[in-house]
């Protein structure tokens, strides 16, 4: 098929053709991650602007004699509070429009261009775990292969970095439409590329 974005042709394979292509839904903004993630963004912004408004208070309005130290120490705290309260949406929704995914006859392929170009892949043959999550309506997740857990906690929450402190990022293909779909074309392609190798 033909890609709607043609820079994918220069990391092609030799004999790689595209099966699928689509962009993660950007309408999709919280998973099941949300449920622990939201409570503890509001519970650390919380902290983060009650401390600096106390000190702010303390240090300036009231000139108590508190050095201004304490202020200037408290502002990446309220500026991660923002982040983890609304900043990391913003991120995502920008990740999300620069991202394209790829399924070919030999691998999946993330393809992100979010200031420098990203590529994260899987090979079919040598990827043994394929795992799906979906939604009612038929949008849904694709890993492939198996993520730590704790990397896996941050994948597509807008905190992503998180996870690469404990290893590199699983490839998949978030909040995909039709995701059952691509799923069994994964399968299928799998299954084909690993009988022609053992011809």
């Amino acid at each position: 098929m033909q890609s709607q974005n043609p820079n994918i042709y220069n990391d092609l394979l030799k004999g790689e053709v595209i099966l699928w292509e689509g962009r993660p839904t950007p309408s999709i903004n919280f998973n099941r991650k949300d449920l622990f993630l939201i409570p503890f963004s509001i519970v650390w912004g919380s902290f983060a602007f009650y401390w600096e408004g106390l000190v702010v208070w303390q240090s300036i309005i009231k000139d108590t004699g508190m050095p201004l130290i304490f202020p200037i120490w408290g502002i990446p705290f309220v500026l991660a509070g923002m982040y983890f309260i609304f900043g990391r949406f913003i991120y995502k929704k920008i990740k999300k429009d620069k991202t394209w995914y790829f399924l070919t006859n030999k691998r999946a392929i993330i393809y992100c261009n979010l200031g420098e170009k990203n590529i994260n892949t899987a090979n079919l043959s040598s990827t043994s775990t394929y795992n799906i999550s979906t939604q009612s309506n038929g949008y849904g997740t694709i890993t492939f292969g198996q993520p730590s857990f704790l990397a896996d906690m941050y994948a597509n929450t807008g905190m992503d970095f998180f996870g690469k402190m404990y290893g590199l990022p699983t490839p998949a293909f978030y909040d995909i439409k039709d995701a059952e779909i691509v799923y069994r074309l994964a399968l299928e392609t799998n299954a084909q590329t690993v009988q022609s190798e053992n011809n």
